[in-house]
């Protein structure tokens, strides 16, 4: 009896090693043929004279105080922002903080105008400049386009960049302008916060006016620039450090225990939904107060329209994501503003559409993306 009961343990654990130890190796193989950001490259752009880019979503919950709601990284800065298979992109900010060519805001009153407002997608992570939504957007409909958008950024972000830059831009130009407010499933987790609501209900506008340019208010880059001195690294010593440091991971993040628990393969196969995908479902209250931000902008003074860009079902599945398009969809209609679903576009089941090494759009998803909203716009 004793010999039968060994021989099942035995068997047993025979079966369970046998099925794990490929599932192991697949996991080790899935793992490293995807892209881990080298943080060689990050340390080569930085003594190169490049920055890392500053992220306003960042500036929360820190124990110093803000007195402005940060639109853009710093002005007219050499930076460094992702790789996620096309090599780290870098570019200089303009004169906003973002990602545009600095000459596009001297058109803004000589020109039609098409501004898109939104986070990690119209800030163009991480493709080339000619395969960002902005670029291609400019290059399709001859539209004088502005990105007004970084990683990070959720719907408090949007309502702060409406109202301090697009709407007293709109509000003085007899130019025809389309502004065009970005989601991502990700903006289901902005929940009310109330220092942002504090910044956005007291903010100022931040543009100074130079004859038809405009330029962002000395207040404003004071502010922003005292801000991010105060709380990163500055020199390129110190930079590098903190790249180095970043590099040191707890054990649940260590690619040992990521292949052991067999993450990559069961990443690979849509079996393992991000922790938020799991928590409950925040109110959209704060993606409603950005539409309607839109809507009071654009009153008879621009054409409003929101889009909405889908997760990776593979890469960031999210349970949530469909709920809460099909929300905006009805909150857009209900402020008779026309919905841009780049579902019809993106197949979101499949990688195709998606970076080579990461969770955003590809450079053909992201130009299927612009070609998709200048249908809407000659509409």
């Amino acid at each position: 009896m004793k010999i039968k009961l060994k021989n099942i343990i035995f068997n047993t654990f025979l079966v369970l090693v046998s099925t794990y130890i490929p599932l192991l190796f697949t996991s080790f193989f899935i793992k490293i043929t995807q892209f881990n950001e080298d943080i060689n490259q990050k340390i080569k752009a930085v003594k190169s004279g490049y920055f890392p880019v500053y992220y306003p979503s960042l500036s929360f919950g820190g124990k110093k105080e803000l007195n402005i709601y940060p639109i853009g990284s710093l002005p007219l800065k050499n930076s460094y922002l992702c790789d996620e298979g096309y090599g780290l992109i870098t570019y200089k900010t303009d004169r906003f903080g973002l990602r545009n060519p600095d000459k596009n805001w001297n058109n803004i009153y000589k020109k039609n105008n098409i501004f898109i407002v939104g986070d990690s997608f119209i800030h163009g992570a991480c493709v080339p400049k000619d395969g960002t939504i902005s670029n291609n957007l400019q290059r399709i409909t001859g539209i004088n386009t502005l990105a007004i958008g970084m990683g990070g950024n959720n719907p408090y972000e949007y309502i702060a960049s409406l109202k301090s830059m697009v709407s007293p831009i709109i509000k003085k130009s007899s130019e025809s302008n389309i502004v065009i407010l970005s989601f991502y499933s990700n903006d289901i987790r902005a929940n009310i916060n109330l220092k942002k609501e504090s910044l956005i209900n007291s903010m100022k506008p931040i543009i100074n006016y130079s004859g038809d340019n405009i330029y962002p208010s000395q207040f404003y880059i004071n502010n922003l620039t005292s801000f991010i001195e105060s709380l990163y690294p500055q020199s390129p010593e110190e930079i590098i450090k903190e790249i180095k440091n970043k590099t040191k991971k707890p054990f649940k993040k260590t690619n040992f225990y990521t292949i052991a628990t067999l993450y990559p393969l069961r990443v690979k196969f849509g079996l393992a939904e991000r922790l938020y995908s799991k928590s409950k479902i925040f109110s959209n209250l704060v993606s409603r107060k950005s539409i309607i931000a839109l809507s009071e902008i654009c009153r008879n003074q621009c054409k409003p329209m929101v889009l909405y860009i889908p997760n990776s079902k593979i890469l960031r599945p999210d349970k949530r994501s469909e709920k809460y398009k099909n929300d905006l969809k009805d909150i857009s209609f209900e402020m008779g503003i026309p919905f841009v679903d780049a579902n019809e576009v993106i197949d979101s089941s499949k990688l195709k559409d998606y970076a080579p090494k990461g969770a955003h759009l590809s450079i053909k998803g992201y130009k299927k993306v612009a070609e998709l909203i200048s249908k809407e716009i000659m509409k």
